[in-house]
C-alpha cells in the first residue's frame, strides 16, 4: 500500500502467508522538515475469528461454563486493548501538538527578537537625524 502528501491514516493488512514482513517508510515529499513517525503492530487473531478458534476446544469440555467465561475475558482483553490503544494515541497526538506548540513559541521569540532590533535601529536613526537637524543651523557660528 502505497500514499503520498498523508499526514495520518490507519492502515490493517492480514497477510496470507508466515514469515518476515518489511515495512518501508520515505520521507521523499519534505527532505527538510523533521518527521515523526508512530505506528502500531498488532500480532494475532482477529475477535472475529476467536470462536472458530476455540470452538474445537470447547467441544472437548464443559461448553456452556467454558463460552460463557470466554466470552467475558474477551470482552475484558478487547476493552483493554482499546483503552491501550487509545492511550498510546493520544501521547503520539499530544507529542506532536508539543512539537508544534514548541515550534510556534521559537517563532514568536525570534520575531519579536527582530522586532525589537528594527525599533532599536530606527531610534537611533531618529536620534542621529535630529541632532543633525538641530546642529547644522551652527554653520558660521559664534
Amino acid at each position: 500500500m502505497s500514499e503520498s502528501k498523508v499526514n495520518q491514516g490507519k492502515y490493517a493488512q492480514n497477510p496470507d502467508f508466515k514469515g518476515t514482513t518489511k515495512i518501508c517508510f520515505s520521507n521523499k515529499f519534505s527532505t527538510m522538515a523533521e518527521k515523526g513517525v508512530f505506528f502500531e503492530i498488532i500480532v494475532g487473531a482477529p475477535t472475529q475469528q476467536w470462536a472458530k478458534l476455540t470452538s474445537a476446544e470447547a467441544s472437548a469440555q464443559d461448553a456452556a461454563s467454558l463460552d460463557s467465561m470466554q466470552a467475558s475475558l474477551q470482552t475484558v482483553r478487547n476493552n483493554l486493548h482499546e483503552i491501550t490503544r487509545l492511550q498510546t494515541q493520544f501521547r503520539h497526538r499530544e507529542a506532536r501538538h508539543m512539537h508544534t506548540a514548541e515550534d510556534n513559541n521559537h517563532r514568536v521569540f525570534y520575531f519579536s527578537l527582530i522586532e525589537c532590533l528594527v525599533l532599536v535601529a530606527t531610534s537611533v536613526v531618529q536620534v542621529f537625524f535630529v541632532r543633525q537637524l538641530f546642529g547644522s543651523t551652527k554653520k558660521g557660528g559664534i
